[in-house]
């Protein structure tokens, strides 16, 4: 299924070479008209982009993306992330700015590459110990 958007022959063949994960995201959580935002680097997916997409809850599997540096979930109402995401160890950027987080998961603490944590606009009460 092609979204009405792209019309194209060269954006219906960048729809059937996206990978698996895209495409299921694509069609299990994607709520609004906004695409999902992805980038790889020879063939690992190095960034995705899931903001402003009306979530309350995002997918474990993308704990899966161990390759991921870069990962945008700003703008949604998650109030909680996977533990499955303690496995995103190359993991340099992490956005989840307005969103309902009260409190953060202390294995944030365990990814050693995270550069950048944007967590402002949440209803944050405590922070992980270190």
């Amino acid at each position: 299924m092609y979204n009405s958007r792209l019309t194209s022959p060269k954006d219906r063949e960048f729809m059937d070479n996206q990978p698996d994960i895209i495409t299921r995201l694509n069609t299990t959580i994607s709520k609004s008209t906004r695409p999902i935002r992805w980038s790889e680097e020879n063939g690992v997916i190095t960034l995705l982009d899931l903001s402003h997409h009306q979530l309350a809850e995002v997918p474990a599997e993308i704990g899966q993306l161990t390759g991921l540096k870069r990962l945008y979930l700003s703008g949604n109402h998650l109030t909680a992330l996977p533990d499955a995401f303690a496995h995103l160890v190359n993991l340099e950027e992490l956005h989840l700015d307005s969103n309902q987080f009260a409190t953060l998961p202390d294995w944030l603490d365990d990814l050693q590459n995270l550069r950048g944590l944007y967590i402002h606009s949440n209803s944050l009460t405590s922070l992980p110990k270190s």
